[in-house]
C-alpha cells in the first residue's frame, strides 16, 4: 500500500513537472506587470494626470503599458535563468533595445485586445467618471436615486465595483456625475454656463440669445471631458455607482472647491492579465522536465529496486 502510494506521488510530479515551471513564469510576470501598473498610477498622481484628462492621460496610459510590459519580460527571463542555473549572461545593448520594444509592443496589443482603454491606467478624479465606470444611468436633476434605480446600481456595484475605486463591498452610492453642487449648487450653473460661454467665443450680450438648451450637452462635457462609459438616455447628470468611502472624499473636495485623485486597485479587470502572457514568451523546456521524456516507468523501477 505504502508503495503505491509512493508511486502514484512520484507519477504525479513527473506529470506536474513541466508545468510549474510555466506556472511560475506566469506568476512572476503578472506580478512585475502589476508593480509596473501601481508605478503608473503613481506617476499620474504626481503630475495630477486624471483618467479623465485629455490627451495626456491615454498617453501616459500608453506609455505604463509598455514600461510595464518590458518590466514583465525581464522578469520572467531572469526567472528562467534562475530555473536553468544560468549565471546571468552579458547582453547587447541592441539585443536589450528589441526584446523591450517586442515585449511593449506584445503587451500593449494584448491590452487592447483584451479590451483595455489606456487612460484608465490613470488615478481616478472625483469629479469625473472613474476609471472603473463602465454603466450608468439617467439621473433626473439633484434627486437621490428611486429605489428602483438604487436596486439596477446595487447591481452595477457588484458586477464592476465603485467606478473611482474598483471597491465590490459595503454599501453603494449613486453618484451625480457631474456633482449636484456644481450645477445645482451656489451659483454652480450659472459658473458653468460662464465657463461654456468663454470657451466657445461668445460675448456676454451674444450669450444672453443663445437658448440654454444649446448649453445642456456643453456643461456635462466642460465638466466630466469625454467620458467612455456607456451611458443609457440623454441626460445633464448620471448615476454611477460609488462606495461610501469615495462619497465622503468627494463630499469633501466638492465642498472647498477642490479635485482629487484616488488609486483604483480593487478587482482585476481581463488586461492586467496581458503582463503574464509577455512573460510566457519566455517559458522553455527545463531539464527536469526530460524525466518525462523517459516515461513513468522509470519510477517503477526505483519501486522494485527498493
Amino acid at each position: 500500500m505504502e508503495k503505491d502510494v509512493r508511486r502514484a506521488a512520484r507519477q504525479l510530479t513527473v506529470l506536474l513537472e513541466p508545468a510549474l515551471p510555466f506556472l511560475g513564469h506566469a506568476l512572476v510576470s503578472a506580478g512585475a506587470f502589476t508593480v509596473g501598473l501601481g508605478m503608473t498610477q503613481a506617476a499620474g498622481l504626481a503630475l495630477r494626470i486624471s483618467c479623465a484628462t485629455r490627451i495626456l492621460g491615454p498617453a501616459l496610459g500608453l506609455t505604463g503599458i509598455g514600461f510595464s510590459s518590458v518590466l514583465a519580460g525581464e522578469a520572467s527571463r531572469r526567472f528562467g535563468s534562475h530555473l536553468k542555473g544560468e549565471a546571468r549572461r552579458h547582453r547587447s545593448a541592441q539585443a536589450v533595445a528589441q526584446d523591450a520594444a517586442l515585449d511593449a509592443i506584445m503587451g500593449i496589443t494584448l491590452f487592447k485586445l483584451m479590451g483595455g482603454r489606456f487612460r484608465n491606467l490613470m488615478p481616478s478624479s472625483l469629479l469625473h467618471p472613474g476609471a472603473c465606470a463602465v454603466e450608468s444611468l439617467p439621473a433626473p436633476g439633484s434627486e437621490y436615486a428611486s429605489q428602483m434605480a438604487k436596486g439596477e446600481l446595487r447591481r452595477l456595484f457588484k458586477r464592476d465595483g465603485c467606478h473611482h475605486c474598483g471597491r465590490r463591498k459595503g454599501k453603494v452610492i449613486g453618484d451625480h456625475i457631474p456633482p449636484n453642487k456644481l450645477l445645482h449648487g451656489s451659483g454652480g450653473t450659472q459658473k458653468a454656463i460662464q465657463q461654456i460661454t468663454a470657451s466657445l467665443g461668445l460675448t456676454e450680450s451674444s450669450a444672453k440669445k443663445v437658448p440654454l438648451s444649446r448649453f445642456s450637452g456643453k456643461i456635462g462635457q466642460l465638466l466630466m471631458g469625454k467620458s467612455r462609459a456607456r451611458v443609457v438616455g440623454p441626460a445633464r447628470q448620471r448615476y454611477f455607482p460609488q462606495c461610501a468611502l469615495c462619497s465622503n472624499k468627494q463630499s469633501n473636495v466638492v465642498r472647498m472647491g477642490k479635485d482629487m485623485l484616488v488609486f483604483h486597485f480593487y478587482g482585476m479587470r481581463p488586461w492586467y492579465y496581458a503582463g503574464a502572457f509577455v512573460g510566457l514568451r519566455q517559458y522553455s523546456k527545463p531539464p527536469l522536465a526530460r524525466m518525462q521524456q523517459r516515461g513513468l516507468r522509470g519510477g517503477y523501477l526505483d519501486d522494485e529496486q527498493e
